[in-house]
C-alpha cells in the first residue's frame, strides 16, 4: 500500500485558497499589546496595515505602555493619519 499518511510520513504542504475575509471579520476586534520601542511600533504598523490588506473590517487597538508623553502624541498622531 502506498500511503504515506499510514507510514506516519507528511504528505508535504496544503494548498488553502486564499479569499478575502470580507464582512464577517466587522465583528471581530483585534487588540494587541506592545511597549514603545522602535522596533515594536514598526511591527504594529505592518499588522494594521496586514489586517486591512486581507480585508479584516472590524477595529483594531493596540494597547501601547511605557511610553513618555511626547511618544505617546507622536504614536497617535501616526495611526490617525493611517486610520
Amino acid at each position: 500500500r502506498n500511503d504515506r499518511r499510514a507510514e506516519g510520513k507528511s504528505s508535504g504542504p496544503t494548498n488553502v485558497s486564499l479569499t478575502p475575509i470580507g464582512e464577517s471579520s466587522r465583528n471581530v476586534h483585534v487588540v494587541f499589546s506592545t511597549d514603545c520601542s522602535g522596533y515594536q511600533h514598526w511591527q504594529s504598523i505592518f499588522l494594521f496595515y496586514s489586517l486591512r490588506r486581507s480585508g479584516h473590517l472590524g477595529p483594531v487597538t493596540r494597547v501601547v505602555s511605557g511610553c513618555k508623553y511626547r511618544e505617546e502624541n507622536a504614536i497617535r498622531r501616526e495611526y490617525e493619519s493611517i486610520t
